[in-house]
């Protein structure tokens, strides 16, 4: 794909993107605005989300594409941002095994409450690696208290396992 995102609205379509939940939209929206996007648009609501009375955010029938892209997301591994910064993705299988020292979940890109509960469930009766740090940010005041009063939060306040300010990212969070 050689296509130039920088500010560009990009329009997501297709049966894949109409069954991703609203955590994952709201997870490829902040990842691709690193691209230099300005702004998203699907073609479908999330399951689940009413959106009767809601008015429609979506490209004309008629509307010209700069670009068309097609992707089979049954071949799309699920991603791992490598030190770096994002455009430094890679497959999860790629890396997995490798010693790291520190790991982050959370921030304004995948810190919804959903993410948090899934995470949980995959931490539970596992401890860290000797020498792992894992920042945990929630995205918003609402996710943290949410976290917080469900019991969910107790799950990462364990060693080596830090919960930080909700927001963007530890940069905010110190």
């Amino acid at each position: 794909m050689n296509v130039d995102c920088d500010y560009r609205v990009i329009e997501f379509g297709g049966t894949g993107i109409s069954r991703l939940d609203l955590a994952s939209r709201v997870a490829l929206c902040s990842s691709i605005t690193e691209l230099g996007v300005a702004n998203v648009l699907f073609a479908a609501p999330p399951p689940g989300i009413d959106t009767a009375g809601a008015p429609d955010y979506l490209s004309d029938a008629d509307a010209a594409y700069e670009a068309r892209v097609s992707f089979d997301l049954s071949t799309v591994e699920p991603q791992v941002a490598l030190p770096g910064g994002p455009e430094r993705a890679a497959p999860v299988t790629s890396v997995a095994g490798q010693r790291i020292d520190h790991a982050f979940l959370g921030s304004c890109g995948s810190g919804m409450y959903q993410d948090f509960v899934d995470a949980a469930a995959l931490l539970r009766g596992h401890a860290l690696a000797d020498g792992v740090r894992l920042f945990v940010v929630p995205g918003t005041t609402q996710t943290a208290r949410r976290l917080a009063t469900r019991g969910w939060r107790r799950c990462f306040w364990t060693r080596g396992r830090s919960c930080c300010r909700r927001g963007a990212g530890l940069a905010r969070a110190a």
